[in-house]
């Protein structure tokens, strides 16, 4: 059974689309807190939302030390606000299965210039030459899926009517409560 966040999630994602946006918020080793925008690529064969990032980022030695995430995105059309927060888990070269598979086709969906970003230089470094690089036809080690697997969640709808809902995963069920705008 799907968490009940997912269907108005998924629902704002539908009507939003073709490309959405989420701010992902991680912290670094020393506990300071950094924030940055992503694409949602979509749900895992698990339901998860995902986005891709570089094995070499700040974001991933980030999730690689401390896995706790929150996600935020706003839905201009819609007028919704979701708030995610979850466990990360990187699916890097060594995924298999449906994994594997979602990060092959991912790969394979990508343009040309964003492939180009994981096989250059890491990312934040100073580029003092541009470095040409020949882009693989396969996912390199670099590329990286990161799956959020949600544990609480809150959806605000200024509607009208404005509403808000909180979800909580406790045990193996969701708790939801309406709540104050």
């Amino acid at each position: 059974m799907s968490p009940p966040w997912r269907q108005p999630f998924q629902t704002a994602l539908e009507r939003n689309a073709p490309q959405v946006e989420v701010q992902v918020g991680t912290v670094s080793p020393e506990g300071v807190p950094a924030v940055r925008t992503v694409v949602l690529r979509g749900f895992s064969p698990e339901g998860c939302p995902y986005f891709f990032t570089d094995l070499r980022s700040r974001k991933a030695n980030h999730l690689a030390e401390n896995p706790k995430v929150a996600l935020h995105t706003w839905f201009p059309l819609t007028k919704e606000q979701f708030r995610l927060n979850g466990k990360a888990t990187l699916h890097g070269w060594r995924a298999e299965g449906a994994w594997a598979e979602l990060r092959r086709h991912a790969w394979e969906g990508l343009d040309a210039e964003s492939r180009r970003a994981f096989v250059g230089p890491p990312p934040g470094r100073t580029l003092v030459t541009p470095v040409a690089v020949e882009v693989p036809p396969s996912p390199p080690q670099e590329f990286v899926l990161v799956a959020v697997d949600v544990t609480e969640a809150d959806w605000l709808s200024l509607g009208p009517p404005v509403t808000r809902a909180g979800f909580r995963l406790i045990g193996a069920g969701w708790v939801q409560q309406s709540l104050t705008a």
